[in-house]
Order: C-alpha cells, then structure tokens, then sequence
C-alpha cells in the first residue's frame, strides 16, 4: 500500500479512521502524506493537526519511532508521475498492519503467531512530545526534562503563566536583534525540524549558512537532505512552530542552526579554540 499523490491527476490516497468500532464509514480522522513543501506525514482530526513528522531527509521522516526504522524499510519514491510512501519489513516473513483509530492515533500490528494474536508494536503519537506544537511557537519539547516544554535559546516565555496551557504559550525574544553584527548560530542536535518556511535543494549546508547570515529574518537552517553527506538548504524566516528534541533511544532527529545574539553565544563553550569576533559566525554545541 502506498500513502500517495498522483501528481498529473492531483488524486491522493490516504488513511481515513472508522466512524466507530462497529461502523466503517469514513471517520474524522486522517494520515497523510503532505506535500506542500517537502513531504511530511500529517496526522489529523478534522482540520486540527493532531501530529506531523520531520520532512522527509533522504532516507526517513524524522520524529518518528525508531522502532520503525529498525523493522521496516522506508521509501519516499518522487517521479513525474507520483509521490508516495511506502515501506518493507526486514523480514519478509513478518506480517504486520496500520490502523488509524477515531482519536487520530495511528497504531501498527505485528502478527504473533505463538500467541495466534495481533499486538501493537508502536503508536503515534509516540509521546506528549509528538502531540503537534505541543510547547508552542519557538519552544522546545524534550520528553525527559521536567517540565518538558522549555523556550529556544534567545527566546524567553512571553507568559509564565501560559506554561499550564501549552498550546497557547509562546516564546519571544529576550533580546533585540543585533544583526548582522554580533549574531551567531547555535547547532541544535537531535531535533524534529518545525514546519518549513523555504527550501532549495541545489545549495550545499555552507551555502545555506552564508544566505541565512546575509538575510536578518532568517532565524535557523539546516540540510534538506542528508544523503551524500548532506545536501540541500531549508531555512526558516517565522516562528519556529512544533520543535522537538528527540532521544537517542526512540526517535530520529538532525542538526539545526539557530540564529541567537552573541551575548548568548558566549556563555556557551566553543567547539573550537577559536575566539568570536564581531560579525563572525561559530558553530557552538547546545549542552543539557
């Protein structure tokens, strides 16, 4: 089966939830494979996102279990025809199934033949996390810190009091802009990338840089692709909306740039011995 466009008919194929438990008709909930920018999967109850992947990278969609990855083979096939996805078990013998109950969840079976029984191998949303912008415009969701909503470097909550509303909280900036003097970027390891604003995928990541730096409002960017070492160039010139930092252990993610003032820059150790100077860009580490 595949989650697909006809891209000369505009025809889509995607997974819709039943009604109910004993009724099939079409529910309100979808799984989809969105290809406005470069193609995502997109969980929805009637029009309320209820979760989305990273962008597809070259090899997979990021913020997904890594369970999939380690079972399933991934493959995004994109030709003048069709876009679509699909995937393969390691495993020829193994026999599994995805199913999208009526909340939005998507739930996917192995067979278990001792136990003569389906069981659930994974469910996405994984996490609180997954749930779409869970700590809203420029925040960070990191499932293992306590609270797990915290804002971006640079940014700071415009509310405290919106951190028991999660969905409605925003972060701002702390400090005015000082570029293009005095301005650097932070990498951001192991993230989900927010929803994309722009994307070229003939530039190469030091390309991507020198565009971002010459251009104020860009705020991040990073690879569109991470096959051949890394190609292509995504940056962003809004809010940073639906941020994740995944874990080692469960889920996929790929390094960010965050534009951030230098002020914030230097309170960070360098990754080289090399010291900052106006209008000079470093790549420092974003540590725990």
């Amino acid at each position: 089966m595949k989650l697909r466009w006809n891209l000369r008919t505009g025809f889509e194929r995607y997974l819709t939830s039943w009604r109910s438990a004993d009724d099939p008709s079409p529910g309100d909930s979808t799984y989809r494979l969105d290809i406005t920018e470069l193609p995502q999967l997109i969980l929805r109850t009637g029009s309320k996102k209820v979760a989305r992947s990273g962008p597809w990278n070259g090899y997979r969609f990021g913020g997904i279990p890594l369970i999939q990855n380690s079972i399933f083979i991934p493959r995004l096939v994109d030709n003048q025809d069709e876009l679509y996805f699909t995937y393969n078990p390691f495993n020829t013998t193994v026999i599994t199934r995805l199913v999208l109950d009526r909340s939005g969840t998507i739930h996917h079976y192995v067979w278990n033949e001792g136990r003569n029984e389906w069981c659930v191998m994974y469910s996405w949303p994984f996490n609180l996390c997954d749930n779409y912008e869970e700590c809203g415009v420029n925040g960070n969701c990191r499932i293992s810190k306590t609270p797990i909503c915290g804002c971006l470097k640079g940014y700071v909550p415009k509310s405290q009091d919106e951190w028991n509303t999660p969905q409605t909280t925003e972060c701002i900036k702390k400090l005015p802009s000082d570029c293009p003097r005095g301005e650097g970027f932070l990498k951001l390891p192991r993230m989900k990338l927010p929803d994309i604003d722009w994307y070229n995928e003939s530039m190469n990541l030091k390309e991507c840089k020198t565009a971002c730096t010459k251009n104020c409002s860009c705020r991040a960017y990073a690879n569109s692709n991470l096959t051949r070492g890394g190609t292509g160039c995504l940056m962003w010139f809004k809010d940073l909306t639906d941020m994740e930092e995944c874990s080692k252990q469960y889920t996929w993610g790929q390094d960010i740039f965050l534009r951030v003032p230098a002020s914030e820059l230097a309170k960070l150790p360098l990754e080289a011995s090399s010291t900052s100077s106006p209008g000079f860009i470093h790549h420092r580490e974003m540590f725990d």
